[in-house]
Parts: structure tokens; sequence; C-alpha cells
């Protein structure tokens, strides 16, 4: 028989049953503090709810033994745990068990339905987890688990919680501030972060990273002052590192609260200065032989003759070739070909930034650049094939996808990630 009424619930009492007494909550039920919040109703042998509730830092109303409140502590919201009718033969219960947390729900036998329980027992598990989406705005979250017994008369076991939703969401923040001044391998690098939470103090995690590599890893002695001021983490740069650098700062409060997405809650690339030498192979170097078509094309240097002069040039592309390694592997240098009075030893470029294209056409220019710095204007023919030239690009542009890092924030070569590898 399904009941979905008062009036039909009445109708009940005309069958053989026996009223469900209300029991005194189990031993634990009635805690000043729950984490997470458990506790149990009734007897096992008659009709019993148990539950569990995660996901928020609860305690008990004031005078209630089955309602709490509370803040939520981030992460999915779960109420979960077991409840059970036994009825002996010849007695006979309308029963229906529910739970809800936010919009999702569970019920047995379904909906607003109830079940016939009679010389049996009915034990059904249920479980209803809520994970707030990003952005979720709600200030409360409500949530409850209800066991609903009519036989004679209806009685029902019931818990609830309501969950402070703006708490977890905002509390710690961390911000790594942009790393202005260059990074200098065997120097001290000062690099700016900043924490605020609600309670004041923070704990701060801060991580230094080579390639998506952990290199290095710090955290305060204890919980300091969060109140947004900017703060300088002073950390020496091994004299063997390459790059690319970047640090990544998170936080956790007194309450056990992180910061979001810790432990990468918020980064900045630093630029470590390295010698070019370091990070790049000349022209067509290691990675690139394995390809037998392109190796009898790359070299450091080709000759251009020029037919009116009789002569030939010899173009030394070296330079340009190690700006496009470093360019793929997102590392920072000088550029020795682009150099000026201001730059005299060549401007600094930091390249991890900068997607695929950008690196194989500055490739280009650099060519040309020194085309025309190592051919004389008056070898006009030879000068001329030589900025025409486009095999090493052609095959950059081809071939390059295989060793462009694409993700810099990953170890190894990523073929796809947030450097466009088109």
């Amino acid at each position: 028989m399904s009941l979905s009424s008062r009036k039909s619930k009445a109708m009940v009492a005309a069958l053989v049953g026996a009223t469900v007494a209300l029991a005194a909550p189990v031993a634990g039920a009635q805690s000043l503090r729950a984490a997470p919040a458990s506790g149990a109703f009734g007897d096992p042998g008659d009709a019993y709810l148990s539950y569990t509730i995660t996901g928020g830092d609860l305690a008990l109303r004031e005078g209630s033994t089955n309602k709490y409140i509370g803040e939520w502590t981030g992460g999915p919201i779960t109420i979960a745990g077991q409840m059970t009718v036994s009825r002996a033969s010849g007695f006979r219960s309308e029963v229906r068990m529910s739970a809800k947390v936010g919009d999702r729900s569970w019920a047995w036998p379904g909906g607003d339905a109830y079940g016939t329980v009679t010389g049996r027992t009915e034990t059904q598990s249920y479980s209803v987890t809520f994970t707030p989406p990003a952005g979720y705005s709600e200030k409360w979250l409500s949530g409850s688990a209800a066991l609903v017994v009519c036989g004679g008369v209806c009685s029902s076991y019931t818990v609830s919680f309501d969950l402070d939703m703006t708490k977890a969401a905002t509390d710690p923040v961390v911000r790594a501030h942009q790393v202005k001044p260059l990074a200098r391998r065997g120097k001290i690098a000062r690099l700016p972060f900043s924490v605020r939470d609600d309670s004041g103090k923070a704990t701060v995690h801060a991580v230094l990273y080579q390639g998506g590599t952990v290199v290095r890893r710090v955290r305060t002695s204890s919980a300091i002052t969060a109140d947004g001021r900017r703060r300088i983490w002073r950390t020496r740069m091994s004299k063997s590192w390459k790059g690319p650098m970047f640090f990544c700062v998170w936080a956790e409060n007194a309450a056990g609260k992180r910061s979001v997405n810790a432990p990468r809650s918020s980064c900045a690339w630093l630029r470590l200065l390295v010698p070019i030498a370091s990070v790049s192979n000349k022209c067509g170097g290691a990675g690139w032989s394995s390809i037998t078509a392109i190796q009898n094309y790359f070299g450091n240097t080709s000759k251009f003759y020029d037919s009116r002069l009789k002569h030939s040039y010899r173009v030394r592309f070296v330079d340009a070739c190690n700006l496009h390694d470093a360019g793929y592997g997102g590392h920072t240098v000088r550029d020795r070909i682009n150099r000026s009075r201001k730059y005299r030893k060549g401007k600094v470029v930091s390249f991890h930034s900068w997607y695929r294209k950008r690196v194989d056409d500055k490739f280009q220019r650099d060519m040309r650049t020194l085309c025309r710095r190592q051919i004389p204007s008056r070898a006009r023919i030879a000068r001329a094939r030589c900025l025409a030239g486009t095999v090493r690009y052609d095959i950059v542009r081809a071939f390059g996808y295989l060793f462009f890092d694409a993700e810099l924030r990953e170890p190894g070569t990523q073929q796809i990630g947030a450097r466009d590898n088109t």
C-alpha cells in the first residue's frame, strides 16, 4: 500500500499494527561538537536511523538533539548512514525513508510513496552528496535524513543541518606577486607574496619549481599575520639551475582550511637569467638528429654563392639556433643578435609565455639579420638568396611541435599545454 496524504495515512490505523514510540537518542548523538557529526536514534530491533555528516564544522544547536549548524569546510558535503524498520509477523507499518543535501535527494521506496513492512526487516543504506560548483553563491545549505513510520499513528526520526557557505570560499586567500627584477644564479631572489584570512593568521607554504619539478619547499615556522600585506621570500638561486622557474604559495588557517587549489593556490614566474649555452645545442642538435630528413639540412653554417662576384659567403646561424632552442624550452637568456647601445650584452628575453609560432617567426627574423650582417650589401645575389632561404624555418614549422614544451609547469616536454604548439 502506498500512502501520499495525511488522510490516507489515517487509514493505516485500521490495520493491525503497532505504534512506533520515539526512543531517546543513543549515546553520542548529544555531543556538543562532532567532526564529522554523527549519531543515531531509535532501536535497531524496531525503528532505527544512524547518520554521519561530513563537509562541515558542525555543532548541535543549543537545546537540540538533532539539529546542527556550522560552517562549510570546503569540498563535497555528504550525509550518509542506515535506516532500519523491523516488524514481526502479524504486525504492519507503512514506512518512508529519505535524505537530501541541497538539490540532491534519495528516498525509499521512491518519491513520496510509502512501503509496507510486515513480518520482516527493511534495511536501507543511504548516502547523499552535494558538491558546490565553482562560483556557488548561496549563503546557506541545508540537509536532512528522515525515517517516517505509520502504524496506528505516524512517528518519525529526523536529523538536519544548516551550513554557512560563505567562510570556506574566502579563507584563506593567497597571492604570488609578479617578480620584476631578474633572478641570477648564485644570487638571492626576492619573491613577493601576500596572504589574507578572516581569522587574522595563517601558516604559509611556498614552493619553488624548475620546469615543473620541485626544487625547494619552505613554510613559516608558525602562523603569521594574514592581513594582505606584501611579504618577501628571500631564497638563493642554485648555480646549477637552468629554469624555467616559477613559485607558488598556499596557506592554511587554524581551522585547517586551505587556500583554493593548494599547493598551487597562486603562482608567479621569475626570470632566471642563464647562459644560453646551458639551454641550447646549436643547430640541429639532440632530438632533431632522430629525423633523417632534417639532419641533412641542418647545420651551424650555410654557403651562399654570388654569381656576379664569383664568390661564396659563409653565414653562421648558431646564435639564431641557440635562441630558438631557448624559446622552445621557455628559458630566460640574452639575445646576442639584437644588441643595442642600451643592451650591449644583448636584451634579456624571457620565453616562458611565447607560443611556438612566435618563437619560429623570431628564428626566421634572426636568420635574416645574420644574413645582412655576414654578407656585404655589394653581394646582392648571395644576400638575396640568404634572405629568401626558408629551409630551416619550414622544417621547424613542420616538425617543431615534437620538441616544443607547451606546458612548462609540468616535468618533461609536453606537446599540449598553456603555450600554443601550432
